[in-house]
């Protein structure tokens, strides 16, 4: 999720402009993307493996995520070590539409992030006892989850049922999976038609086509798999034992009542302490969520400010910008934030986000504030 903490928010910048890109589709439809950033002595390097043709399901919610921590590490179990030794990083994180795995180190050596997307891409399976390893990992991530991700994956299953299912998954559902069921898995996800390579640095990498396809041709055959569209429900509510979030159903990034959606909950936000607004970026109907880990009831707040929409036109306007900002701030954030767009359509930028926002008028403001404030779901408890 991308998240903004209003109240920590002292003052307001501009959107940093979007640079030209240059995108090169491979036969196998695989995707790289690469922007210069000069002066950078950095190069962020992230892979994007969409969901397509594996998207949760109540039998498997989680497989993707068991996934993930065991590409990460590589052909060996040593890739974050090989990396670290050389000046590199490595993270990964599953989300509900794509997988990403996030290489960052000196510009002068970006080889080094080659060999190790070629760990990533390359097939290979893994025994029951690594398996097992693992699921006590991602079972100790889950017993830590926070109350801000609970109340977040409490609204998504409100608003989009099975659809909106957690990838982190449960401890139960992801005791299920094989390394047979992981291998079909790997073969489906990291299919070459799924991946989409987001690169930012300071200068042009000399032969980034060729390499690339030396890169996509280690990576299964493209499948072909199409996307299973989300729908919402009918919002409605649900209780946790603390805190409490409203939330609203987002036709997708390419939509302007997205942006619209998301200045008005950033602007609520802002009237209180400790409130977070999260969005994802997704082609697909999403969610923008207004929480808090202190008030019960906020959805009560929420509903007493719908008259005094026009007097936080600029508020959200501005505070809609900041979010923008803080995805163009780095080489890691920039690759990021243009990998979540291209991944999920080819040609997909965050231009149409960053146009609708910057071109907000007070009437497409009213429109999102109404829009949020009477569409919206809640997952409300007792105070802390």
């Amino acid at each position: 999720m991308f998240g903004l903490t209003a109240a920590l928010i002292f003052t307001v910048v501009g959107s940093q402009p979007i640079s030209e890109q240059q995108r090169i589709v491979d036969e196998s439809g695989a995707i790289t993307v690469f922007e210069a950033l000069p002066g950078s002595k950095t190069v962020a390097m992230h892979l994007f493996a969409a969901a397509k043709g594996c998207q949760e399901t109540p039998e498997r919610h989680g497989w993707r995520h068991l996934l993930e921590h065991l590409v990460a590490k590589g052909a060996d179990s040593q890739l974050a070590f090989k990396l670290e030794s050389a000046g590199w990083t490595i993270s990964a994180e599953t989300f509900r539409d794509f997988t990403t795995y996030k290489l960052e180190g000196p510009a002068n050596r970006w080889h080094i992030g080659f060999d190790a997307l070629a760990e990533i891409v390359s097939s290979r399976t893994w025994t029951q006892e690594q398996l097992n390893h693992e699921m006590k990992i991602l079972g100790q991530e889950l017993a830590l989850a926070t109350l801000e991700t609970k109340l977040r994956n409490q609204a998504w299953l409100l608003a989009f049922g099975n659809a909106g299912l957690d990838p982190a998954g449960t401890s139960e559902t992801i005791s299920q999976a094989t390394p047979e069921s992981l291998a079909t898995l790997f073969s489906t996800q990291m299919a070459a038609d799924n991946l989409t390579l987001s690169i930012v640095g300071p200068s042009q990498i000399v032969g980034l086509e060729s390499r690339c396809k030396a890169l996509w041709k280690l990576a299964p055959k493209a499948k072909k798999a199409a996307w299973i569209r989300r729908t919402k429900t009918i919002p409605g509510s649900d209780s946790l034992e603390q805190g409490s979030v409203v939330f609203a159903s987002t036709p997708g990034f390419g939509n302007p009542t997205t942006a619209w959606i998301l200045a008005a909950a950033l602007a609520i936000a802002s009237e209180g302490e400790s409130r977070f607004v999260t969005y994802t970026p997704s082609l697909f109907a999403g969610l923008v969520l207004l929480g808090s880990t202190f008030e019960s009831r906020i959805g009560a707040v929420v509903s007493g400010i719908q008259s005094k929409s026009d007097q936080f036109y600029e508020t959200g306007r501005q505070l809609a910008l900041a979010w923008l900002a803080r995805h163009f701030q780095s080489t890691g954030a920039r690759a990021n934030w243009n990998g979540i767009f291209q991944c999920q359509a080819i040609g997909g930028r965050p231009d149409s986000l960053a146009q609708s926002i910057e071109s907000m008028t007070l009437e497409d403001f009213r429109a999102g504030m109404n829009l949020f404030i009477e569409s919206s779901g809640s997952v409300s408890g007792g105070k802390r």
